[in-house]
């Protein structure tokens, strides 16, 4: 099996590879996360994760392995929330969220080093949250785990009990497609 690398500062998408049982060695690249004009949701963290790609493996010395970097945001109505700038921030995110439906993107770009080969795409989510009181959104705006979090909540934590319905891959809300990204391996890479 060949050595994998995860180009990722998330603590999340760690634990999800380690889940999985993908053994990994963690490399964390630093990139201007900024939304580029006339740029799409799906373009911009697609765009995100080639740009933490190529980051990371500039760092890496290896001549052999797997590079997986990803990118993640949620979109509502039009509007892309990222990580929430504060916890007023936090709180407007899941103020919008309340009671709607939205959609969870994240972009991957998974790199072969001795072959030099790369793709890049990005899954889609969409996940339905129940009417929330405003006393829960105070309460999980002030929890750590909503201010590291596209959308500012985090699926697998407290924020687990807003969700109504999900449909599409669960781990994509974590951050990392998991299932898709092992089908490329294994189709694409033969890992």
């Amino acid at each position: 099996m060949q050595k994998v690398f995860l180009a990722s500062r998330s603590p999340r998408r760690s634990d999800l590879l380690t889940q999985i049982g993908l053994a990994h060695e963690i490399v964390k690249p630093h990139v201007r996360e900024e939304l580029l004009e006339h740029e799409l949701p799906h373009e911009l963290v697609a765009r995100l994760a080639a740009e933490k790609l190529n980051v990371a493996a500039k760092k890496i010395k290896d001549k052999e392995g797997i590079i997986i970097a990803a990118d993640t945001i949620v979109t509502y109505g039009g509007e892309i929330l990222g990580k929430p700038r504060s916890m007023n921030d936090g709180a407007a995110m899941l103020q919008k969220l309340s009671g709607k439906t939205h959609e969870v993107l994240t972009g991957f770009a998974i790199r072969d080093i001795k072959r030099d080969y790369t793709i890049v795409d990005y899954e889609a989510t969409t996940v339905e949250f129940r009417k929330l009181t405003d006393k829960e959104i105070l309460k999980y705006s002030r929890l750590n785990e909503s201010r590291d979090a596209a959308g500012s909540y985090a699926i697998q934590g407290a924020a687990a009990k807003f969700v109504k319905r999900i449909e599409g891959e669960y781990a994509n809300v974590v951050g990392l497609p998991v299932g898709r990204i092992m089908e490329i391996l294994t189709e694409e890479f033969d890992y």
